[in-house]
């Protein structure tokens, strides 16, 4: 009825865009009086494709793929136990049908299952037993468990639960495998719940995989069970199935109320002795002389009382019920037959008035039989079994419904035909044979399907490269990779290599700040630290060793620098710079020298890494800060400082110098060129360790 609703298009009234709309899944609710059937609605839902939410429902590890990893479970604790092994071997981590579990039991007859299973490997690797497909299939398949079982039983021993889980997991791809079933994302959520719940058992006091299979095997001997996680979000195209008790306060445009014909739990008044609130304890009279036992007066008193009570409640939530319905309401229950609905419902005929004598009220056994005593006394409730006489006020009563009735073959031809397995091995040639049939539809090729259904199977993605890496880099993190010497190209970075993702940065962080004052400064935190003062110098004024000391002292005093730190620089170094020729000018220009200009540059990102195809339309976003320039009206004089230590000694030369940092200087004269628009005339990289400045 669902599927027929939603094909129809039928048509509800919107509260919200106060207007019509179709029908869909999330406006439908299922109302049912216990969480009892929840399990069969959910994979009679699946069999129909419907989506469907089930709200606290405890049926946890009755689920299938739960149900597999815990007899995987119980198999690695415990090998000889035939049950769980043949639900394993049977489940999709094997992969074995029920005829080749057959074989393999007939090899051997006597002893457990896995003493068998052993045998039969033994016999096949021995050639003991004739190679047809299928033993050659099934061998194939139970020699990778049977070493998968040493690993992971060698694992439970040796690690964590959590890890065991874990590992199986990763082992067997069972998560991707029920990730692509019906309802593969409730699965999914399922199998992480239980690493979730072996995490949460493995923090209290109990320990292994022995005592975590007892426990849940405790919890399933008291019939009892976890609810599922919730795998939706509350907007959720999917039908919701809830308890009336659950459903108070809610209203849904179309409500069906299920399982109306259980019959009420008056277990409490047939007890030998009942209690009451009001008038105390009433019990059997027992007869001890003649060993016969009476219900006394006060016991049958009490249990009218105790009926009257439960009935009370079984109304209030029938009320509940009725009027969580909005727009359209169905109630759902069964009867053996018609005929019997029919008699069921006609004992009403002879009554008068609108509200049902309190006889009948308390005659009846399920909320479906007040109902239909209701619904029989109106018009619309014809039938042809029996006929009517009742002809009061509530014949003409303004409201309108309709009753069908299905019989068992009739809800059998609702049901989805399961398609036909086909051989893990036939499965492409099956498609390739469809795709080149030539069968016509009436809207499409058949064969124009199939062949799109294979290309969209071995489609990839043109973009996979640009999946590595951000559209955000700095010049510092990507400086390495621009090695070429000239100036228009630069390296190319590799992409191929799967282990680098994301944003390219330094292999070394900046030293956290309480490691800072108890440790001695390194390198970077001296390069970084030299920066600074150069663009702290005054270049008013002449600039020497002096000078250069005075400023560090200052910038101590202001806690601009961290004493350690200033004690690792050099003044001279610092003051010699301001001799050279490129000191002098910038010296010279005070007033054109901007420093610690910032820039972006937006580049095409096949210019970087060699697996961007030279079409695409990818851009990167590059972002730097220039330590300094000369703005001259015509030209710009760009420079960058290096604290390199350079010289014949040292780990870099300098004829070395201008390769490592050409393609930096590239991106900052390029930059600045599209910022200022103006050429920038000569790039200088300062080597403030031997006072040499070289030009790019």
């Amino acid at each position: 009825k669902i599927k027929a609703l939603i094909d129809e298009k039928f048509l509800i009234y919107d509260k919200k865009t106060n207007e019509e709309r179709p029908l869909s899944y999330r406006d439908i609710v299922l109302l049912t009086p216990t969480k009892k059937n929840n399990l069969v609605i959910l994979e009679i839902f699946k069999d129909f494709q419907i989506p469907v939410i089930l709200n606290d429902t405890e049926s946890y590890f009755q689920r299938t793929e739960v149900s597999i990893i815990l007899s995987l479970l119980k198999v690695i604790d415990n090998p000889r136990q035939d049950i769980p092994l043949a639900a394993v071997l049977r489940s999709p981590i094997v992969g074995l049908d029920e005829k080749q579990l057959a074989l393999i039991r007939i090899q051997q007859k006597n002893g457990d299952f896995y003493e068998v299973v052993q045998h039969f490997i033994k016999i096949c690797e021995a050639s003991g037993i004739e190679q047809t497909a299928e033993i050659k299939d099934a061998y194939s398949k139970l020699a990778l468990f049977m070493v998968r079982l040493h690993e992971w039983r060698n694992t439970a021993r040796r690690s964590s639960l959590v890890t065991l889980i874990w590992t199986i997991y990763n082992d067997t791809h069972f998560l991707d495998y029920v990730g692509g079933m019906v309802a593969g994302k409730q699965r999914t959520a399922n199998l992480h719940a239980l690493y979730e719940r072996a995490k949460k058992y493995e923090e209290t006091n109990y320990k292994g995989l022995f005592q975590f299979i007892r426990f849940i095997e405790k919890i399933q001997q008291r019939d009892k069970d976890l609810a599922e996680p919730t795998s939706f979000s509350d907007d959720e195209d999917a039908v919701r199935v809830m308890t009336i008790h659950a459903s108070k306060g809610l209203e849904f445009p179309v409500v069906f109320l299920m399982d109306l014909s259980k019959r009420f739990n008056l277990s409490d008044t047939q007890s030998k002795y009942i209690f009451s609130e009001t008038f105390g304890l009433g019990t059997d009279y027992f007869d001890v002389q003649q060993r016969v036992q009476y219900p006394s007066l006060a016991r049958q008193a009490l249990a009218i009382e105790k009926k009257k009570k439960l009935l009370a409640e079984e109304m209030r939530k029938l009320y509940v019920a009725l009027t969580r319905a909005e727009q359209k309401l169905f109630l759902v229950g069964s009867y053996k037959s018609e005929e019997k609905l029919w008699a069921d419902w006609q004992v009403a005929d002879g009554t008068s008035g609108k509200l049902l004598p309190d006889y009948l009220r308390l005659q009846a056994s399920s909320m479906m039989k007040w109902l239909g005593m209701c619904l029989y006394r109106h018009e619309d409730a014809e039938n042809d079994h029996f006929h009517k006489e009742y002809r009061g006020e509530l014949t003409h009563y303004p409201v309108h419904f309709s009753i069908q009735t299905f019989r068992e073959e009739d809800l059998l031809s609702y049901i989805p035909v399961a398609m036909e397995e086909i051989n893990e091995s036939q499965w492409k040639d099956e498609i390739e044979h469809m795709a080149s049939a030539n069968v016509e539809t009436h809207e499409h090729s058949l064969a124009e399907e199939m062949k799109l259904a294979v290309a969209l199977m071995e489609a990839q993605y043109p973009h996979e490269a640009a999946t590595t890496t951000t559209s955000y880099q700095s010049v510092s993190e990507i400086k390495r990779l621009f090695e070429d010497p000239d100036e228009s190209h630069m390296l190319k970075l590799d992409l191929s290599d799967t282990k680098r993702v994301s944003r390219y940065v330094e292999p070394e962080f900046p030293r956290p700040r309480f490691m800072q004052e108890t440790v001695m400064p390194n390198s970077a935190e001296i390069g970084t630290a030299t920066h600074f003062v150069m663009q702290s110098v005054d270049l008013e004024k002449e600039i020497t060793a002096a000078y250069v000391a005075q400023l560090l002292l200052e910038l101590v005093g202001d806690g601009l620098l961290e004493q350690a730190v200033a004690e690792k620089l050099d003044a001279e170094q610092i003051a010699k710079f301001f001799e050279t020729e490129l000191g002098q000018e910038i010296q010279a220009n005070a007033d054109r020298v901007r420093r610690e200009m910032p820039f972006s540059l937006l580049i095409p990102a096949s210019r970087i890494f060699t697996e961007i195809p030279e079409d695409s339309t990818d851009n990167l976003l590059i972002h730097g800060i220039i330590d300094g320039f000369i703005e001259y009206d015509d030209h710009i004089v760009l420079y960058d400082f290096k604290t390199d230590f350079v010289g014949d000694r040292a780990p870099v030369l300098p004829e070395n110098i201008v390769d490592k940092y050409r393609g930096q200087m590239n991106l900052y004269k390029k930059g600045l060129e599209t910022i200022r628009q103006k050429p920038v005339s000569a790039a200088y990289i300062a080597l403030l360790s031997n006072h040499t400045n070289v030009i790019i």
